[in-house]
């Protein structure tokens, strides 16, 4: 249940935890450094196992009127999050990861844009991505031409920015429901289910975000978890299926031939690994989403059920990724090859 409690102007800082201790105190550090004032932090201790913990008790207890500090069982992300906006006072938000740093000038340049005469409901400013070892190799999250006026439908092909870069309208999240208790996928998810209200967006042309990358564990085929990132990644597209449909999205736009791309190899990524009922709801929802397109994926879905039910889901999806995965190599080989000799390099 949201606090309906808010305080004008006060931002609500919003950030999961999970064994990231040198991080967290970073982080927080970056946000109890700006200049605009009127700020909570509230930290969602996601089950920690480590000193983090401590840490955490720690800098409850030194700024006690500014953070607020809340535990859960290991749950993820998106129920951290969701836990953090029921308790939060603030008329905006602003959700970061243990990882990111901001800016001292943020909060002050956003509630400029905030308080001014186009009142917008989400502002967002430049993000540089670098490893935490070497901040002066950084990129920057997104270039120009990915800057947002709207939602939808960009960002079912790519989301103009990452989870810390934003601050919102808290109205907007609460009237958008709540977060869905997902490990991955889940921010994409609600933001695309924000853009159903249509908010006016405005960016302000300033780094004052940092995303930085680490040691810490990230999704990767190597990762223990990866059933249940991709289990959870099925979760958050099925509910961006929703949304397109809601959105009255044409079938026939390049938003859905990308998602249906995206669910297409998502079905086969979790046959691969034996989510067997998972891998059968991402190709349903694929061959819903790609009558309306070209003959191609329609083919490759028919003929990837086809060997799934032949030889099974598991060892069927092993084995059309194995050609499917072949072929395009051997394509854009075969591009390669066709290039001018000068456009190729030396």
């Amino acid at each position: 249940m949201n606090n309906t409690n808010i305080v004008k102007g006060l931002i609500s800082c919003i950030i999961p935890v999970f064994n990231r201790p040198d991080l967290i105190i970073e982080c927080v550090e970056s946000v109890l450094a700006q200049t605009y004032r009127n700020f909570e932090i509230i930290i969602i201790d996601d089950g920690s196992t480590d000193n983090s913990v401590d840490v955490l008790e720690q800098l409850s207890e030194r700024y006690a009127e500014i953070i607020k500090l809340y535990r859960q069982v290991n749950q993820g992300p998106g129920a951290a999050r969701q836990k953090g906006l029921n308790h939060a006072s603030g008329e905006y938000v602003q959700f970061l990861d243990s990882d990111d740093l901001i800016k001292p000038e943020k909060f002050e340049f956003f509630m400029d844009e905030f308080n001014g005469a186009n009142s917008p409901d989400i502002v967002y400013c430049i993000t540089h991505y670098y490893r935490r070892e070497a901040p002066e190799e950084f990129i920057v999250w997104k270039k120009e031409h990915h800057r947002a006026t709207s939602i939808l439908p960009g960002f079912i092909i790519s989301r103009a920015w990452s989870t810390s870069t934003p601050i919102y309208r808290k109205a907007l999240l609460d009237n958008a429901g709540e977060i869905l208790p997902l490990s991955c996928e889940e921010d994409l998810e609600y933001d695309c289910r924000i853009g159903l209200q249509s908010p006016k967006i405005k960016f302000v042309n300033k780094h004052l975000t940092d995303f930085r990358g680490h040691r810490g564990q990230r999704f990767s085929v190597n990762n223990p978890d990866r059933a249940r990132q991709l289990a959870d990644q099925i979760k958050a597209r099925e509910q961006i299926y929703q949304t397109m449909m809601n959105y009255k999205l044409s079938e026939k736009s390049i938003e859905f031939e990308f998602y249906a791309n995206s669910m297409f190899l998502l079905a086969r990524q979790s046959g691969e690994i034996g989510l067997i009922e998972q891998s059968k709801l991402a190709l349903q929802i694929t061959q819903a989403t790609a009558k309306q397109l070209g003959v191609k994926i329609r083919i490759l879905t028919a003929l990837y059920q086809l060997i799934c039910k032949l030889a099974g889901t598991k060892y069927g999806s092993r084995s059309f990724n194995a050609v499917y995965n072949r072929l395009h190599q051997l394509k854009n080989g075969i591009k390669h090859l066709s290039k001018p000799l000068n456009s190729q390099g030396t």
